[in-house]
């Protein structure tokens, strides 16, 4: 085989790996789960409705930086749910290493911002 023929195949491989990896690029829906307990309590069942914010700050709107609010099914106190499934998360946020998570179910407070880790 000369050497021309031998560039094709190799240049195929490169650009078959390089297509998916930005096809695919950063995700746009994470799945979160959780429990959640009534001021009792005892672990809720039923449909909820649930505001999730992401910060860049531990505390305070100012660093909001994302937000979505739809209804979460909760079964003996564990909901899962796919945070960016209503309001995709854009890709900005991955490029930040701490993030900070907010809910807020119904009509109560928003609970404490806990810390979320993203990996690369």
């Amino acid at each position: 085989m000369s050497g021309r023929y031998k560039f094709i195949p190799c240049f195929l491989l490169l650009v078959l790996c390089i297509i998916p990896a930005v096809a695919f690029g950063v995700p746009q829906i994470m799945s979160y789960q959780g429990t959640l307990h009534n001021k009792q309590g005892a672990p809720v069942t039923g449909d909820v409705s649930m505001t999730l914010k992401i910060y860049d700050v531990p505390t305070g709107d100012t660093g909001l930086l994302w937000h979505e609010t739809k209804t979460v099914q909760v079964s003996n106190g564990v909901f899962n749910t796919q945070i960016g499934s209503a309001t995709p998360l854009p890709p900005a946020i991955f490029a930040k290493d701490t993030l900070y998570l907010g809910i807020q179910v119904g009509a109560d407070q928003e609970m404490v911002p806990g810390t979320v880790k993203f990996f690369v």
